[in-house]
């Protein structure tokens, strides 16, 4: 059954919506927000989108926002996981909506006392897997009415805005976290939101294959080790072998960035204060000043700094101090 031109045309709307919302500063969970816009176009009357990974057959919950309904819902939901249908059939089918009728199936006891106490009675569900990071986000929209199922219709309109929704979020929440955290910030990082375990929680969409450049065999959701360890010391940068990576306390998670691997990265601090110099403008004898050394020493340290930039004049290496010119290192 096709969406019709209605359906496509809500579709278009709605999506175009949730993107522009996500470039837009927005003082609440951007999740809720979304949620709103869907419901406006879909009816439900609550739901859940959560993310986090598969631990031992069962869902494992990194964040999750409950649309309408209290946090005590999530709270028992500890007490049926492991059988939650819902989910086992998104699982099965990821990247798949599917519309259930829980009075339809056959259901432990347990299991459905709990739906009955949250009224869930009808529900739309659907689950994205990212092999490599191994984060799962679900979304779940439910109506308390036995009579009211699921059409096919908005069960495809579902399936069709549901990675819409996903994207939008990711984008709004590391451009949330690079506003709180770095107001100036250069857009040559690739940023990921991590929680205080080093566990991934959304990512932008180049940063996983940096970590991978990187390290080859690495498959997530957890950092490799050298970039937990930077986010546990707060150290200064982790210079690697393609990458480099910084790491932000932005409120209760933390802001991991990566880009890159530069020339400049390998300069040493001495030579890094005064290539740093002659990028404020500064002339030798100014750096020297500021240094406390002789200007004939900022020329030798120059000879060594253009030699290790393969520059040839001032105006090149601070277009390399400044990063004006990416790089992918090829080793």
């Amino acid at each position: 059954m096709a969406i019709g031109e209605q359906g496509l045309g809500a579709l278009s709307g709605l999506t175009l919506t949730l993107h522009r919302g996500a470039d837009a500063p927005c003082s609440e969970d951007y999740r809720a927000w979304g949620l709103r816009q869907l419901q406006g176009e879909l009816p439900f009357d609550s739901g859940i989108w959560a993310d986090g990974r598969v631990e031992n057959g069962a869902p494992e919950i990194h964040s999750a926002y409950l649309h309408n309904r209290p946090m005590q819902m999530l709270a028992d939901y500890e007490t049926v996981k492991s059988q939650d249908a819902f989910f086992q059939e998104s699982v099965r089918n990821p990247r798949r909506a599917a519309a259930m009728e829980p009075l339809r199936m056959s259901l432990p006891e347990h299991v459905v006392a709990y739906l009955q106490k949250w009224k869930v009675w009808q529900v739309l569900t659907m689950l994205t897997s990212d092999p490599l990071t191994g984060l799962l986000t679900s979304i779940s929209i439910w109506r308390d009415d036995c009579d009211r199922p699921f059409s096919e219709s908005e069960r495809l309109f579902f399936e069709q805005v549901h990675p819409h929704l996903i994207e939008s979020y990711a984008v709004s929440r590391i451009r949330q976290l690079v506003r709180a955290a770095l107001p100036t910030n250069a857009e040559s990082y690739s940023s990921a939101a991590v929680d205080a375990s080093g566990c991934l929680q959304v990512v932008s969409s180049d940063f996983v294959q940096l970590l991978l450049d990187e390290w080859p065999d690495w498959r997530g959701p957890l950092l490799p080790a050298d970039l937990k360890h930077l986010m546990e010391t707060k150290g200064g940068p982790h210079v690697g072998r393609c990458i480099v990576a910084k790491s932000i306390q932005a409120g209760e998670a933390v802001l991991l960035q990566v880009r890159w691997k530069r020339p400049a990265d390998e300069l040493t601090a001495r030579e890094s204060e005064i290539a740093e110099g002659f990028a404020r403008g500064m002339t030798a004898k100014q750096v020297a000043r500021e240094l406390g050394v002789s200007p004939e020493t900022i020329r030798s340290h120059l000879a060594v700094i253009y030699k290790k930039l393969r520059v040839k004049n001032q105006t090149q290496m601070v277009w390399e101090v400044r990063g004006v010119r990416q790089y992918k290192v090829v080793q």
